[in-house]
């Protein structure tokens, strides 16, 4: 029988879930009479998988999954040899054997970890360097690459294929406005993988962990209901790898559950001439709010000082709530009031999701939305706002 079939077989079993990673392989002769063929050939068929990093042998202990195994397209002879076969049929039964002295957990093992990226903001920049850390910490190895050329032009699909097979990567990590064209790269070959993005997502990556924009949208608008303003502003960021449009909708939303018939929205880019213009429209409208949301920490330092510019300060004129990122200090000189993001926060939890999918062959598939919390100031009371309910 061919070697080639014997090791497509192996590894499609090692594939199925639940996960066997850590387990102990059944001795070489024990399989090599489960698969009908001679010690020395299911060695070869061992020794290939070992090579690929999906075993470990242990001298003394025997041999261990090491990481989960990729799925394979089975050849026909392959298949049929993989369905005489139960999975739990490949492994030691530690009930009655006695335990091993060396049986390797995750932690154990030194993982490669694939970190695609495009982000290069201060606050983006604390996510990937938590993640690195987080990474470091459980004794694994992070390997950043680059998605992008330029600010807007991503690397080619041949590049990233291969710079995905230059090595040997157990599990990857993507935060990057190109996230498709790297899970174009992957093909139809199963990657452990958890998907990243510092705000709302429309795309339906899983596992995705995001930064939950919206829901602080809803938050401050609710916030500044409850303090008696019924004029309610809305300042976003329109910069490529953003959804506006969510952002737009979980604003309209909260302005309509709250029963306003009002709204005033700014969707500006982080040019600060623009901001300004934007800015000194809204404050000299007629449809001028009483509160605004700025929903993004990029463009706060930008109105702020327009508004200085135009007199109109933030808790004195106007009502402000800001997103803030900890680690990334709003503009001195006020008591802010705040929906603060901590993406070092944001960052171990993408790293630790990433090694239990591993772990578990994919089967922890959760995905998650990264919530502010809510840090009142002063910024957001003016008693000088008129219809403002003060008793509130």
């Amino acid at each position: 029988m061919d070697i080639n079939t014997i090791t497509l077989a192996l590894q499609h079993l090692l594939s199925q879930p639940p996960s066997c990673v850590g387990r102990r392989l059944q001795s070489e002769r024990a399989l090599a009479t489960h698969f009908g063929v001679r010690h020395y050939q299911i060695r070869k068929n061992l020794n290939d998988l070992v090579a690929q990093g999906y075993l470990v042998r242990r001298h003394g202990s025997g041999t261990f999954v090491r990481k989960v195994v990729h799925p394979v397209n089975l050849t026909t002879e392959a298949l049929t040899i993989a369905q005489q076969i139960q999975t739990n049929d490949l492994f030691v039964n530690e009930q009655t054997h006695e335990p091993t002295p060396l049986k390797p957990a995750l932690q154990d093992q030194t993982l490669q970890i694939a970190f695609w990226t495009d982000m290069i903001s201060p606050s983006h920049s604390l996510i990937v360097n938590s993640i690195e850390q987080r990474i470091e910490e459980q004794g694994h190895k992070l390997c950043k690459i680059p998605v992008v050329h330029t600010k807007h032009v991503p690397v080619s699909a041949d590049e990233l294929h291969h710079a995905m097979h230059q090595a040997n990567f157990d599990g990857h990590i993507i935060i990057s406005r190109w996230a498709e064209l790297v899970r174009m790269a992957f093909g139809k070959v199963y990657k452990p993988t958890i998907y990243l993005w510092p705000g709302n997502f429309s795309h339906r990556f899983e596992p995705l962990i995001e930064v939950d924009i919206c829901n602080s949208i809803e938050r401050a608008v609710e916030i500044f209901t409850q303090v008696g303003y019924q004029q309610i502003g809305l300042i976003y960021l329109d910069e490529m790898g953003r959804d506006p449009v969510l952002e737009q909708r979980a604003y309209e939303q909260a302005i309509n559950w709250h029963g306003h018939h009002y709204q005033y929205e700014m969707l500006v880019s982080i040019e600060q001439q623009m901001v300004f213009n934007a800015v000194k429209k809204m404050v000299r409208s007629a449809k001028r709010p009483q509160a605004i949301y700025i929903s993004s920490d990029h463009l706060t330092a930008m109105v702020v000082q327009a508004l200085e510019e135009l007199d109109c300060l933030p808790g004195r004129d106007i009502a402000v709530i800001s997103i803030a990122n900890v680690g990334k200090p709003l503009p001195e000189g006020y008591d802010w009031s705040q929906m603060i993001f901590n993406p070092q926060d944001f960052g171990r939890i993408a790293a630790d999701a990433v090694l239990r999918v591993i772990q578990s062959a994919g089967e922890e598939l959760c995905s998650y939305a990264h919530r502010s919390t809510w840090k009142p100031g002063m910024t957001h009371l003016v008693d000088s706002i008129p219809n403002r309910n003060t008793g509130a």
